[in-house]
C-alpha cells in the first residue's frame, strides 16, 4: 500500500475520490506553504476550486496573517470557492 500523499512539510494532502464536506476531490491544483487548492465537484456535478488551508496554520496566531492576505485581494468570509467551469 502506499503512504498518503503529504506536502513537504508532512502535512497530509486530500487525494483524488476523498471527500470535503459535500465535495469529491477531483485533483490537487497547486498548494503554498499555508494550504492547498483542489479541484472538486458538488453532488450536483458543479466543479470548483476550493482552497484549504493546512490545520496548524488555520490555528492562531496564523489565522490573522491569511485574513489580512485575503482582505487584500478582496476575498471576504473564512472560504472562498469559485466555479472551475475551464478546469482541465
Amino acid at each position: 500500500m502506499l503512504g498518503e500523499a503529504t506536502d513537504g512539510n508532512g502535512r497530509k494532502l486530500l487525494e483524488p475520490g476523498e471527500m470535503f464536506g459535500d465535495y469529491t476531490v477531483e485533483k490537487l491544483l497547486g498548494k503554498g506553504g499555508m494550504g492547498a487548492v483542489y479541484l472538486v465537484h458538488a453532488p450536483d456535478g458543479e466543479r470548483y476550486a476550493v482552497k484549504l488551508m493546512f490545520p496548524d496554520i488555520a490555528e492562531a496566531p496564523h489565522r490573522g496573517q491569511y485574513r489580512r492576505r485575503t482582505a487584500r485581494k478582496g476575498v471576504e468570509g473564512r472560504a472562498a470557492a469559485g466555479r472551475a467551469d475551464d478546469a482541465a
